[in-house]
């Protein structure tokens, strides 16, 4: 972000693992993704967030009409080209980086929220205007006018605090370990990054391998094969799509409850004749929604690529590859009690889904490559290739309803069938398949 210019990046949400977004153009289109297209290794992918910094080597961003030349009409939105280190000759090497950061909320993206004192005071403006039915039942709940006074020395909670508070740590570390001869060149690269989100509850966390093998068998022929593995855990909903909890709340949410936090009131006995725990019970609290709004998504990816460079001659080389990936993605989705996606489906009672996809997608590429030089004023470089590619993919998905209040989102993913199965549904993709001649 900031090094590539005229190309815009930002993301989908503030939680630890969103989405990049990449622009290359701005939106070109209203209705259609205005993504561009990602090519990793001379593969296509669908998402770079599985790349770990420390392994790429060079970002280029196609933006002219050149780019369609090899790429067709995915490359209208531009092209994402990244390059990933590769082996190098000589004495084995390992190299180590890592970092260590506390993340916390700054000053100046707090929002300045009221005292109890002036939130008391400004209900009670409030209620004067509306008239004394609404003066009577202010006074119900925080007491007289002559005592909002007494407010000025009460505690209040500042729910940015109590969200966003205190210190987040975050850490990343590589370690990589490079080497070998003219012959044989061989890379590994281990990543790991571990970050607390500032949003209690949320984290992510992700595990990338990445394998490089340059290998000569003959004079004419080359090997190179790669492979990269990558665990990826993201916790919390966020604040953004459906999520049960908003950035608002933890400004709107009231700083104080009058008389009833004065009162011993037991919450886990309902009692609709009593007004004050009915009082306390409307203030949903922003710490608690998020731990009722539980989410857990994990995937796996697995890529391979293998490519044989034969040089027929000096200036003509032929190169076939084969590459070939595949996802497993897992998202669990709690909602407790509290949550509105409880009370509107499962009448205030938790409930759960579990949305399983998997993903695969191979690719085959042929080209001849004639490179011829002239001295320094004339230079040729003709490319001929043809590719083939295909993806496809299967999702299932179950949502169960009206467990018990007190269970815990890992116990119901681990007893679903307890539940009131409301959807049950399963797909197969028809495999889209691509052949190109360029």
């Amino acid at each position: 972000s900031g090094r590539l210019p005229g190309v815009n990046v930002t993301t989908a949400d503030g939680e630890p693992g969103a989405d990049i977004k990449i622009r290359v153009r701005g939106g070109g289109s209203i209705t259609q993704d205005n993504s561009p297209l990602y090519v990793v290794d001379g593969f296509i992918v669908s998402s770079i967030n599985d790349i770990p910094p420390n392994d790429i080597a060079n970002i280029d961003v196609l933006k002219d009409a050149a780019a369609t030349a090899v790429y067709g009409a995915q490359a209208s939105n531009g092209v994402i080209v990244i390059t990933t280190k590769s082996p190098i000759a000589g004495k084995v090497s390992i190299s180590y980086n890592n970092f260590f950061q506390f993340n916390t909320l700054p000053e100046d993206r707090r929002y300045e929220v009221l005292s109890p004192y002036e939130y008391v005071l400004a209900n009670y403006e409030y209620a004067k205007l509306q008239g004394q039915s609404s003066v009577d039942n202010f006074e119900k709940y925080f007491g007289k006018y002559d005592d909002i006074e007494l407010y000025k020395s009460k505690p209040g909670t500042d729910w940015q605090d109590e969200l966003f508070g205190g210190s987040r740590l975050s850490q990343y570390h590589n370690i990589a370990i490079s080497g070998g001869t003219d012959m044989t060149k061989m890379r590994l690269s281990v990543s790991r990054n571990d970050d607390e989100g500032l949003l209690t509850g949320s984290a992510y966390e992700r595990t990338a391998v990445n394998f490089k093998l340059n290998q000569k068998l003959a004079d004419p022929l080359r090997l190179d094969v790669s492979t990269r593995i990558t665990n990826s855990v993201i916790d919390g909903a966020g604040t953004s799509n459906n999520a049960q909890l908003k950035i608002k709340d933890a400004v709107q949410a009231r700083p104080v409850n009058g008389i009833a936090d004065e009162l011993e009131i037991d919450l886990n006995q309902p009692n609709n004749d009593d007004d004050y725990q009915q009082f306390l019970l409307s203030l949903v609290d922003p710490t608690e929604l998020v731990k009722q709004d539980w989410r857990k998504r994990t995937e796996n990816s697995y890529v391979l690529n293998a490519g044989l460079t034969w040089s027929i001659f000096s200036d003509l080389d032929f190169k076939t590859t084969f590459t070939t990936e595949k996802k497993f993605r897992e998202d669990l989705r709690f909602y407790g009690p509290l949550t509105g996606e409880s009370f509107n489906n499962g009448g205030s009672m938790p409930l759960g889904q579990k949305d399983n996809r998997e993903n695969d997608s191979y690719r085959w590429l042929n080209t001849l490559n004639y490179k011829k030089n002239w001295g320094e004023d004339y230079k040729l470089d003709f490319l001929l290739g043809f590719e083939m590619s295909s993806a496809g993919g299967k999702r299932s998905f179950i949502r169960a309803e009206d467990f018990r209040l007190s269970i815990t989102p890992e116990e119901l993913f681990a007893n679903m069938a307890f539940g009131r199965v409301d959807r049950l549904l399963t797909s197969e993709d028809t495999d889209v398949n691509r052949r190109s001649l360029f």
